[in-house]
């Protein structure tokens, strides 16, 4: 397995990318995949409207084309997602293929659960990361992946009208007023550059020409789009979400790096998230002074939040129960950095009048809690009871990693954890979504809460509370029509598998009976 260095797990958090040769993969394979996409594509297209055709892009690409196997199985991939995600990462189930097309897209972050569906707060953590594989050549002229580099950290106000999805899009109207499809190419890309300039006038957007076979990890929340093509060729991109399951170990490196950051304003939240990692590696402070106001753009106002927190200065609490969007989400991700600095506004906020700040205080309590009574209890109530659901969602991850962090749970607790992830389970109502695929967003969170609160602790751990689990799962897969939801799950029956728990192994077993797929190729 190819790990990153320090060094190059510094450059990927200050940055958000990196580009993978895969060697150990030959190159038979990309030219297979580039074709079965073709032959997939051609199959949608005759199906105009259909789930059956948009099923032959989405989701299940490992039966459509099983020669994605060797990609996934790659050294130098499983290394770098092992050395970001820990070697417990699970490839989540979504994925899609992509093809340039003449019109161009609006500069965005993918939302945190499939189609849309936002999935609470985003962290600076790294808990989520992509992969976009391209199984040919890519150049400028057929529509390569632009990034905004360093922009993960950053981002716009989402509670603004229209901003009803769970995409960050710097320009909610784009493709509404028709500006991607533009036939004045010079409209569209005047729109794009003030797209930019309004967001961070210091960032400079990157196309990613990238060689046949690569693979470019990309930070979950950078800012990219796809570039139109200007040639008759074909560009295929296949995206692949990953999710962190546990907590980051101490490195067994010992000798300490230096890195320079390519922004000051990125200085701190790197080092934080780098501490966070236990990577080796020290974020040298740059000559040129940043000066903060609350009023400025969103790379600022971090990079002051962030500076608040190093002295605990009490504005930070003030801007943490702030209705203003911007300063209470840059400090609500630099009192991640303060131990129990923030923690007893983090409860006020839980009971505010304000969704979205009761959504920042169960963030915060996910970060940096203890497993007590008093916090396990607010997030239980928050998961099941609010009214509002990206409340529940950003409670049901806290509880996750809160319970991946806490090593030292008791029995009961750990039961009282699982338990309530059953109820929001159960309680949870399917709906239709942009895809007209039935999902829901609290149920797709609650399995990966579970998955992490499972995948933390040794397998002779809670056996009791783990064989309910087992059953439980077993009894849901069997009418589970939410793909993601399932996906997830029946991953976690695998790792309950693992651990020895035999009703977990008897339903991985049915489930490789009943799941037995033929190729949808045949039908395109």
């Amino acid at each position: 397995m190819s790990v990153l260095s320090p060094l190059e797990i510094a450059r990927f958090l200050d940055l958000g990318y990196l580009v993978l040769r895969l060697e150990d993969v030959e190159e038979s394979v990309h030219d297979r995949i580039f074709q079965t996409c073709e032959v997939l594509y051609k199959g949608m297209s005759s199906l105009p409207g259909s789930n059956v055709g948009f099923n032959l892009i989405a989701d299940d690409l490992n039966t459509n084309i099983p020669e994605l196997s060797e990609i996934h199985g790659s050294k130098e991939l499983n290394g770098a997602l092992s050395s970001l995600l820990g070697p417990g990462y699970f490839r989540y189930n979504h994925s899609f293929i992509h093809q340039s097309s003449s019109s161009d897209q609006s500069y965005h972050k993918d939302s945190g659960l499939p189609w849309g569906t936002r999935n609470g707060i985003r962290s600076h953590r790294l808990n989520w990361a992509m992969a976009f594989y391209y199984p040919q050549e890519t150049t400028i002229q057929l529509g390569p992946t632009e990034i905004l580099p360093g922009t993960q950290y950053w981002t716009i106000d989402r509670e603004k009208p229209g901003a009803t999805a769970g995409e960050d899009r710097l320009d909610l109207r784009f493709e509404v007023d028709g500006v991607d499809s533009n036939p004045d190419l010079s409209v569209r890309d005047a729109r794009l550059r003030q797209n930019v300039l309004d967001f961070d006038a210091q960032t400079t957007p990157l196309c990613l020409e990238i060689p046949k076979g690569s693979v470019v990890l990309v930070h979950f929340d950078l800012f990219h789009r796809g570039v139109r093509r200007v040639v008759d060729d074909t560009r295929f991109m296949l995206k692949f979400w990953y999710v962190r399951t546990e907590e980051p170990q101490a490195a067994e490196e010992r000798t300490r790096h230096t890195y320079q950051s390519e922004d000051p304003r990125r200085e701190l939240v790197l080092s934080s998230c780098l501490d966070w990692l236990s990577v080796p590696v020290d974020v040298e402070e740059s000559q040129q002074e940043t000066e903060c106001d609350e009023n400025d753009g969103d790379a600022t106002l971090v990079a002051r939040a962030y500076k608040l927190a190093q002295v605990k200065d009490t504005l930070l609490l003030r801007d943490f129960a702030s209705d203003n969007e911007a300063l209470r989400r840059a400090a609500t991700q630099a009192l991640t950095t303060t131990d129990d600095f923030g923690l007893e506004t983090a409860f006020a906020n839980a009971r505010s009048d304000s969704h979205t700040v009761r959504m920042s205080g169960a963030f915060l309590l996910g970060e940096i809690a203890k497993a007590d009574d008093k916090v396990l209890n607010v997030l239980f109530r928050l998961s099941v009871q609010d009214p509002e659901i990206d409340v529940r969602v950003t409670a049901i991850n806290a509880l996750g990693r809160l319970t991946r962090r806490s090593q030292d749970l008791d029995d009961s607790d750990f039961d009282r954890v699982i338990q309530n992830l059953i109820e929001v389970i159960s309680k949870s109502e399917l709906r239709s979504s942009r895809r007209l695929l039935m999902a829901c967003p609290t149920r797709q969170a609650a399995y990966i809460a579970l998955l992490c609160a499972v995948s933390s602790f040794a397998p002779h751990s809670y056996r009791k509370t783990l064989v309910h689990l087992a059953e439980f799962i077993d009894s849901e897969l069997r009418t589970e029509q939410d793909r993601y939801a399932k996906g997830t799950a029946v991953e976690l029956v695998c790792r309950l598998a693992q651990m020895g728990i035999p009703s977990a192994t008897k339903c991985a077993i049915q489930l490789l009976r009943n799941e037995r797929v033929n190729s949808l190729v045949q039908y395109a």
